[in-house]
């Protein structure tokens, strides 16, 4: 039965599908992005071309070139990790970059304007080489950062993408100061000052003012499978540090990589009450931060290769910085569902435990929690076991809430399609007899289910919505089929429009993804 009273609520899950779920396939594009680039873009031709007296080439090739000299500075904000716009917006990085995306594209337009409408003038005078130079970068970049291409060899392009960036700036200020229009370009290099004052302070903070070559200041890297690694480190000792549930932290090793630093998902959390009065907590002090890594190409290969030729397991000193990230306040909802694909646990598995705490001390609204991780093998399970028997724990001094496990183990299925895409290559390891007694009783326990096979993550979603009595959240993270699969899901059917208006709860989606 149809509700109108259910309308805003319909209004809001028909927008969130249409922004956020839904993709253009042929450019894997949100249909957000599209649409925040199409107006960006009509605003700046507007701008442009209005008050040209008819389309007075001398108008609007001048203004173009003003246009596109002024986004520069804001280009460079929205691709910072410590900008005034996130801080004033509470919007993260990686958000933002959908921003720094669709400007410059925006931007590419109207440099190609301004190149066309000067192309008489373009190799005439120094400058104007300069600006000539500006729109073949310019176009390099943009040629480069399709998506099939900064995805299959990220490392290079961001490589690529930075030096050009800063020679396209140089330039770009050399061509405008010789009209004396060079203050619209500088400011980029102070937003870019900015951003490394506030990493560096960072990390100095989070090595407690020390020399991170300092034992006290290195982390242990230990190989958990043929191609996953946890990085356990401890921070905070003597000044006060603390993250979200759900944030990542940008680790650099000089050991590895000189002036690389990657983003990993801190796996533990900040507010620990099981962990608060550990003797190894008392004797070492500070806050334990881990991080599970699934080693691909580049920086996590050779993290790989060098932990190898360590036996397996050593210490190196790390840098770091951050944390960055603002998760979606969760505390509000009915029905909280958690859905992992291999090392996505890093992400959800601190949500959850957080979540829990907040509705242990009557923080939170959630009254069901459903947490589902999908792994190759049942020996995976140690790698975050002890912190899922944290969640049960907690869980079971909260009277009225129901916390649902399901660990899904798909290497072992009797039948089960694959592809590149949609599989996490974790490797299979021998189980010792120890690992199986640990892992037999962790099965055991009330509120875990075991299965083999994958999961009809449609199926799990559908009867969570059916039996929710209010709102409900979905955190998910892992391979790029299995963030796809659950959007579809949400999309159609029991969580369209139409259901929430015959009463059926909204649904609001978080996915963790750094796929820039």
């Amino acid at each position: 039965m149809i509700s109108l009273t259910n309308i805003p609520s319909a209004l809001i899950s028909a927008t969130r599908i249409a922004a956020f779920r839904l993709r253009i396939p042929s450019i894997n594009l949100s249909v957000l992005e599209a649409i925040l680039t199409a107006i960006y873009l009509m605003a700046l031709l507007i701008w442009q071309f209005s008050n040209t007296e008819d389309l007075n080439i001398t108008y609007y090739s001048d203004r173009s070139g003003h246009i596109a000299a002024c986004q520069i500075p804001l280009i460079v904000a929205l691709s910072m990790k410590n900008n005034v716009i996130g801080y004033l917006t509470g919007v993260s990085h990686e958000k933002l970059h959908i921003l720094h995306r669709t400007i410059s594209r925006s931007v590419f337009v109207i440099i190609c304007v301004h190149g066309f409408s000067r192309h008489v003038q373009m190799v005439a005078f120094g400058w104007t080489r300069m600006g000539l130079a500006c729109g073949i970068i310019y176009a390099i970049m943009m040629i480069m950062s399709f998506s099939p291409i900064r995805r299959r060899c990220f490392e290079i392009f961001y490589l690529i993408h930075v030096v050009l960036a800063f020679a396209f700036i140089l330039l770009a200020y050399f061509h405008t100061a010789a009209s004396n229009f060079g203050y619209y370009v500088w400011p980029a290099f102070v937003v870019w000052g900015f951003d490394r004052v506030c990493r560096y302070l960072r990390y100095l903070i989070f090595a407690d003012f020390q020399s991170p070559l300092n034992p006290s200041n290195q982390a242990t890297l230990e190989l958990l499978a043929s191609d996953t690694i946890r990085i356990t480190a401890r921070r905070g000792r003597n000044i006060p540090i603390t993250w979200s549930a759900g944030q990542h932290m940008f680790l650099a090793m000089p050991t590895l990589g000189p002036i690389e630093s990657h983003p990993f998902t801190i796996s533990t959390i900040a507010d620990d009450d099981h962990a608060a009065d550990t003797a190894s907590n008392k004797e070492h002090k500070g806050k334990e931060m881990v991080w599970i890594i699934r080693t691909r190409d580049g920086f996590t290969r050779r993290m790989k290769e060098y932990v190898i030729g360590m036996d397996g397991k050593c210490q190196v000193p790390v840098f770091m910085h951050g944390p960055y990230g603002a998760p979606t306040d969760i505390t509000p909802y009915n029905t909280c569902v958690f859905i992992a694909g291999g090392s996505g646990i890093t992400y959800t598995l601190p949500r959850m435990r957080e979540l829990l705490i907040q509705v242990s001390k009557s923080q939170a609204c959630a009254r069901r929690v459903v947490f589902i991780w999908v792994i190759r093998h049942p020996s995976h399970l140690e790698w975050l076991s002890s912190e899922i028997t944290k969640a049960l724990s907690t869980a079971s001094r909260v009277s009225g809430l129901s916390l649902t496990i399901q660990i899904y183990v798909t290497a072992l299925a009797a039948s089960s399609s694959r592809t590149s895409e949609d599989t996490e290559k974790d490797a299979i390891e021998p189980a010792t007899p120890d690992s199986d007694e640990r892992l037999a009783a962790f099965c055991q326990m009330d509120g875990v289910e075991m299965k083999y096979g994958r999961p009809n993550v449609e199926d799990v979603l559908e009867s969570a919505v059916r039996s929710s009595d209010g709102p409900i959240s979905v955190d998910v993270s892992g391979p790029r089929a299995l963030l796809q699969d659950v959007r579809t899901s949400l999309s159609r059917g029991f969580a369209s429009p139409i259901s929430v208006l015959r009463g059926v709860p909204s649904v609001q989606l978080n996915v963790e993804t750094f796929s820039m």
